[in-house]
């Protein structure tokens, strides 16, 4: 009896392997249904999709046969078989860079219960056909170019668990249908402009786990029932307008994360926190709570509570846990001494750098996490918060970053970054005004593949508690990715502080160039006393058609090219002389054609490159201004209006090279004119000479000079050497017979027309106008 129970064991063993054995390969040898077959070609061509080889089964590689490379993640799985064939139950395509729209056709694979598109470059509006999937229980659309409303249909979905269209750009109001998505776990719709209050439908949502709204574009107030969701456990909602509201009650005590920041929130933190546990992560920043902060179990991770009016000490529970540099109370700095009036700061630079004899100071000692530092040698501190979030601690030392491949000028190739907030402090300064420089260059994204050009790094910038830029974009800015840019701004120092604040207000993707990357990068900072002269924010284009324009209508010699005075012959190389020749007269405080020296030098523009010779350029600086401007900026202006006036047209920089280097985006070239023509010695008659010279050696024939640039190039401004406007050169010369009237002009003429160089808002965009 034993042995036939043993042996029954035994065939029916051989028997259960021999079916899995079977069942295995014949699962393994199953194909994709031809109808489906047919969708994958259609779906991949609205994708923008290229198909390779596609008599691959699908369902064995479980990718989907297009040209891809090894960077991106290309899933499919065929978890569902009927008959002889399998069906697409899921896939999978981030970081594939795919520039097409959504494809309705989707809805054709039947099983499909999650699709996932995240970080492409995606664009067009929701398929309302996709609600046909019965199957379907996730759709992942992060970090596209989306746009349009959520269609009604939107709330048919039967079995839909997970939204996540952040980092789009949607608009309009969440549709009152969704409330019939009561299966919903994981709702995200951060970085988009929807508008409309936060709707109360969502209280129905018993089964949501997270909910996630960083600066949606939706206003409060919100339904005091939605916190109280029982199974919430991820909490986000930041940056939005309304109504003020008391701190609300929370009913789990499973809360994870809770974020709950810039919503004009009130009252005092619930005593009742600290029993239902402190979240790992609470960040409670620019509200309008107050009371004391004992409530709060000091024992998570990251706790913030900047921004807000708390009262009382702080506990020694903090104090112990080493929480404080993130609490940041506000204290009240005691200035013994005022003997400062600049600071230069190299953010998350590892060493000093100099430039033009101004020392950046390093800043590079706090590279981890939230911190405070400050040294007694130097008259300036910062103060960093935030959590680089949902990235695995990946980012842990991202809070100083390096460009790669590292090509940058050393004051770029490093730089500070926070995921939430980063203040500087300058302190012990002397009372005044003073001019901001803050240097940017965005080093973390790259523009490589088109899904690297969704990423966008958004802040704010607040200079003395004000807000003085709105949505700042490097990228944008500086148009495009590792390009230096410097923005200036006028700032007024009364108590001895300047504070510069960069708050993140949960714009910008946070998802590329990897998970967790968002918030403010700077990286350099340069606080000088005295108001901005210099033009970092101007329309250089358009400020030197406004001074050609001038001169051409009223003939104003003193700023006309020689090749121009001298035959007639006009190109935009002229109108790069004008300009030059007006920087120069705005960084010296004085005329170019009235300026008479001691030795009875020509002009302002001649006792300039007398200077660059002897190495003293910067006594050209108008006087008035003594020691308090950005030295480094004015050599740069100084130098740039040199490059652009010389004698030589076809060593001219372009307009658009002019602005890339007064913005720091290129180096200032070196290159002298003539030390005949602008020379001690410098007279009318040697450069008539020079220009009968360079008549004489050209092949042209033409009566005047070929002034074709030699450095023209694609993307550069100049065109031709063919005249852009027609000129009588014979009347022309005949004007300017002379070197009297080669530079004789009607100063007042032209100031009368002009804004005074010494009216800083006429020369620098205000606050009001950045933002």
């Amino acid at each position: 009896m034993l042995m036939m129970m043993h042996m029954n064991q035994q065939m029916s063993l051989v028997l259960l392997l021999s079916f899995l054995s079977f069942r295995q390969l014949t699962f393994a040898q199953l194909q994709l249904h031809p109808n489906e077959d047919v969708v994958v070609r259609q779906i991949a061509a609205k994708l923008g999709a290229k198909l390779t080889n596609f008599t691959v089964n699908p369902c064995q590689s479980r990718k989907l046969p297009i040209i891809t490379d090894k960077t991106i993640i290309n899933i499919i799985n065929c978890s569902y078989t009927e008959g002889n064939y399998s069906h697409i139950t899921n896939l999978q395509l981030q970081k594939a860079s795919l520039q097409g729209r959504l494809p309705p056709e989707l809805a054709n694979l039947t099983f499909l219960e999650e699709i996932d598109l995240t970080r492409n470059y995606l664009s067009g509006e929701l398929p309302k056909e996709w609600t046909s999937m019965r199957h379907l229980n996730t759709i992942s659309l992060t970090a596209n170019r989306l746009s349009g409303k959520i269609p009604k249909e939107w709330g048919n979905f039967a079995n839909l668990t997970e939204l996540a269209l952040s980092s789009n750009q949607f608009v309009g109001s969440l549709p009152i249908t969704l409330a019939k998505l009561t299966n919903m776990i994981h709702f995200r719709i951060s970085d988009n402009s929807f508008n409309g209050i936060v709707p109360e439908f969502i209280r129905g949502w018993t089964k949501l786990q997270r909910l996630e709204m960083y600066s949606s574009g939706l206003k409060g107030p919100i339904d005091a029932t939605i916190f109280a969701l029982e199974n919430l456990t991820d909490l986000r909602i930041t940056d939005m307008s309304g109504p003020s509201f008391d701190f609300p009650k929370l009913i789990t005590k499973d809360m994870n994360v809770l974020i709950l920041r810039n919503l004009n929130m009130s009252g005092s933190i619930p005593t009742d926190i600290r029993e239902r546990g402190t979240p790992n992560t609470l960040d409670l920043t620019f509200n309008k709570l107050a009371g004391e902060i004992n409530s709060i179990d000091p024992e998570g991770n990251y706790i913030f509570l900047s921004g807000n009016m708390f009262t009382g000490t702080i506990p020694e529970s903090f104090l112990s846990a080493m929480i404080f540099p993130i609490i940041t109370l506000h204290r009240q700095l005691v200035v013994l001494i005022a003997d400062y009036n600049s600071f230069h700061i190299n953010c998350g630079g590892l060493d000093d750098v100099t430039i033009n004899h101004t020392v950046y100071e390093r800043d590079g000692g706090a590279v981890n996490g939230a911190s405070f530092q400050y040294d007694s040698g130097t008259n300036w501190g910062f103060i960093s918060a935030g959590d680089f979030m949902d990235d695995n601690g990946m980012n842990d030392n991202g809070y100083v970053v390096k460009a790669n491949p590292d090509t940058q000028h050393k004051l770029y190739s490093e730089a500070r970054a926070s995921p939430l907030f980063l203040t500087y402090y300058g302190y012990c300064l002397e009372n005044g005004n003073y001019t901001v420089n803050l240097h940017f260059a965005e080093i973390l994204f790259r523009d490589e593949e088109p899904y690297n050009k969704v990423g966008r790094r958004i802040f704010n910038i607040y200079i003395q508690g004000i807000l003085t830029w709105k949505d700042f974009n490097i990228k944008e800015q500086a148009n495009g990715t590792g390009k230096a840019i410097i923005k200036t701004f006028n700032a007024t120092v009364t108590e001895n502080t300047l504070e510069i604040r960069l708050y993140w207000a949960g714009k910008g993707t946070t998802c590329i160039p990897s998970r967790g990357i968002c918030g403010p990068l700077i990286s350099a900072i340069s606080i000088c006393q005295g108001k901005s002269l210099f033009l970092h924010d101007f329309d250089h284009t358009s400020l030197v058609s406004s001074y050609v324009i001038l001169t051409r209508h009223f003939n104003f010699s003193g700023y006309m090219a020689p090749e121009y005075a001298l035959w007639g012959h006009l190109t935009e190389k002229a109108d790069v002389y004008s300009f030059g020749v007006v920087a120069l007269e705005i960084a010296g405080g004085r005329n170019n054609a009235s300026h008479r020296a001691k030795n009875d030098r020509v002009c302002l523009l001649d006792l300039a490159f007398n200077l660059q010779q002897k190495g003293n350029l910067m006594e050209i600086v108008d006087p008035i201004l003594e020691d308090k401007f950005d030295k480094e900026e004015a050599e740069k202006m100084i130098r740039v209006a040199l490059l652009c006036s010389n004698a030589d047209p076809a060593l001219r920089p372009t307009m658009s090279e002019v602005v890339s280097m007064l913005e720091s985006q290129t180096i200032v070239q070196e290159v002298a004119s003539d030390p005949g023509i602008y020379g001690a010695d410098l007279q009318i008659k040697q450069l008539k000479g020079y220009y009968q010279q360079m008549q004489d050696q050209s092949s042209s024939g033409s009566s005047a000079p070929n002034f074709a640039s030699e450095r023209t190039r694609i993307g550069s401004s100049t065109t031709s050497a063919h005249d852009l406007y027609t000129v009588n050169s014979e009347s022309i010369y005949s004007i300017n017979k002379s070197a009297q009237d080669l530079y004789s002009v009607n100063s007042e003429s032209i100031y009368s027309n002009l804004p005074s160089v010494h009216d800083s808002e006429s020369v620098h965009l205000n606050s009001s106008e950045m933002s």
